[in-house]
């Protein structure tokens, strides 16, 4: 559900910013349901590869995951990456519902 709830926020944090030609960096933490967006400028590449670089070896990734993609706008990004991009949010509530029935009927704690 962590994972869930992190990648409809990350969709909804992608869909907030319009982005030109660069890199992209997505942090996304599955825990904290929360997304950090880092773009830089087509010239940045060692900037945004340095980034990532430092996030990635710091990130235990059961929990954690970060990309770094090449994007010339935010549709191209999701057609990269449209696992990242899943509308996940009517997935979530419907789980979220079954849960509260299952706990209701003591079939789980």
């Amino acid at each position: 559900m962590d994972r869930l709830q992190a990648l409809v926020h990350a969709v909804k944090t992608t869909e907030e910013h319009s982005l030109k030609i660069g890199y992209a960096v997505l942090f996304i933490q599955f825990d904290e349901k929360r997304v950090q967006l880092r773009y830089y400028n087509a010239e940045a590449l060692d900037e945004a590869t340095k980034y990532y670089s430092e996030v990635e070896k710091s990130i235990n990734e059961s929990n954690s995951a970060v990309v770094l993609v090449s994007v010339s706008d935010m549709k191209e990004l999701k057609e990269a990456y449209p696992s990242y991009f899943l509308n996940a949010s009517e997935f979530v509530q419907s789980l979220n519902e079954f849960n509260t029935v299952c706990k209701a009927n003591h079939y789980i704690d």
